[in-house]
């Protein structure tokens, strides 16, 4: 039987997007949080202590997680808490029994406080936690690697002697001096980790059955419907297009030296 080129009419496509967009973009938002926070923690950490203990653990940890896809470390963590260690929900958005809250923006963590409900608020986040972390977690400790590089790069330059022989303490200088210019490069690939999650979601949503528009896509080229993998292809071109521009505005702020046409 022949298969049809237009499975699926565009305005189901649209009705999809509208219902399934915003679980995938609290999902992304929640795992940039973790991702961001992680990484400048892990790599400040590093480059203070390099060469130490603390920076060989991290630096270990880093490969292991970079080298495991998402999709693994979200199966693991799967087995871990839903048989092993009951303690956080492991499928969908919301725990059996709990009405989602009134839409307004599409993520429920943050309709549930606007709205006063926050018991489901907080089942909203548990439910977060694991398939955020497993979607964080490469991007996270690829970020810590760079931020350390660059940290300790930076820390070697004339402008840190001078500042060094002030008499500075250390936490001054690495909050004031070294962390602005040694943060633009990493501050693009951070960028580029949080737009490719869309893409690096697919697997994450089916393994928690997370009702979102990367698991939509997903099932969309499983079953050959040409409208919605055109509009998955075109939401993750899309994500990469408004990510780029903000890196740049980003990088503008942090950076004078970009905002004044590299004259300093």
């Amino acid at each position: 039987m022949a298969i049809s080129v237009f499975p699926c009419p565009p305005a189901a496509v649209t009705e999809d997007m509208k219902q399934l967009l915003p679980a995938t973009f609290e999902l992304i938002f929640w795992s940039a949080l973790f991702m961001v926070g992680g990484s400048l923690i892990l790599g400040r950490a590093a480059a203070r202590h390099r060469d130490g203990i603390l920076d060989s653990i991290i630096r270990v940890f880093s490969y292991i997680g970079i080298a495991v896809p998402s999709f693994v470390v979200a199966i693991v963590l799967l087995v871990i808490f839903g048989n092993l260690w009951q303690v956080i929900p492991t499928l969908g958005r919301l725990s059996t029994g709990v009405a989602p809250p009134d839409t307004i923006t599409g993520f429920y963590v943050l309709d549930a406080l606007v709205q006063g409900q926050f018991s489901t608020a907080w089942d909203a986040f548990l439910h977060l936690l694991l398939p955020a972390f497993a979607l964080s977690l490469g991007g996270m400790f690829q970020d810590a690697r760079l931020m350390r590089s660059a940290l300790t790069d930076n820390m070697g330059k004339e402008y840190m002697c001078v500042s060094r022989s002030y008499g500075l303490p250390e936490k001054v200088l690495m909050n004031r001096y070294l962390f602005k210019p040694s943060s633009t490069s990493v501050i693009t690939v951070m960028g580029m980790d949080i737009a490719s999650m869309v893409g690096n979601a697919f697997m994450v949503e089916q393994v928690f059955n997370w009702p979102g528009f990367s698991k939509y896509g997903a099932n969309a080229m499983i079953t050959k419907d040409l409208n919605s993998v055109c509009a998955v292809v075109l939401v993750i071109g899309a994500t990469f297009l408004v990510v780029n521009l903000i890196v740049d505005v980003i990088n503008a702020m942090v950076d004078p030296r970009i905002r004044l046409g590299g004259d300093l």
